[in-house]
This record gives structure tokens, sequence and C-alpha cells, in this order.
């Protein structure tokens, strides 16, 4: 708790860790797996399971951005937006 997105940064601000995480609370906190489990093979990972409980795969992370992240990795990252970015983190 408290860590900043390991998306953004932190660079739509804080992570908020009281609301409820959905779409009406776009920084509102959600585990974002760093390496998708849906492409758990090509990370060398023996099931899918083996993939979702690596805690080095995960990291704390806003709704918005892990919406926009999808199932991409790194560079594969949509470069298109769902909400306009806030720098201040008001929505």
């Amino acid at each position: 708790m408290g860590a900043p997105c390991g998306i953004c940064g932190g660079r739509r601000g804080p992570i908020h860790y009281d609301e409820p995480s959905d779409s009406k609370h776009p920084l509102s906190f959600v585990i974002d797996e760093i390496r998708p489990v849906s492409k758990w093979r090509q990370f060398g990972y023996p099931s899918p399971e083996a993939a979702a409980a690596d805690w080095s795969n995960l990291q704390a992370a806003h709704w918005i951005c892990n919406q926009e992240k999808g199932s991409h990795v790194g560079s594969e990252r949509a470069q298109t937006r769902l909400y306009p970015m806030k720098l201040d983190g008001n929505w």
C-alpha cells in the first residue's frame, strides 16, 4: 500500500487506495501482472497459475493504466488513451 503506479510511475498522481476499483474511479487501486498471465508460455511459466502466483510479477497500478495496458508488455503497449491524462490526479 502506498506504492506509486507501476505502469505510469505516478504521472497521473497517487493511487486512490480508498476508492472501489472500477471505471467510476480511474485512479483506484488494482494489481497489475507485469507479464500477463495470458502469455504465460511466452515468459516460461509452467502454467497460468504459476504466472499468477509469482509475486515478482505483480505491481500496484491505477485502474485506468491497467485497462490501457491490457495484455501488452513494454513497448507493445497501445499508444491510445481511453481517458485524458491529468497530471494533478483530479478527474
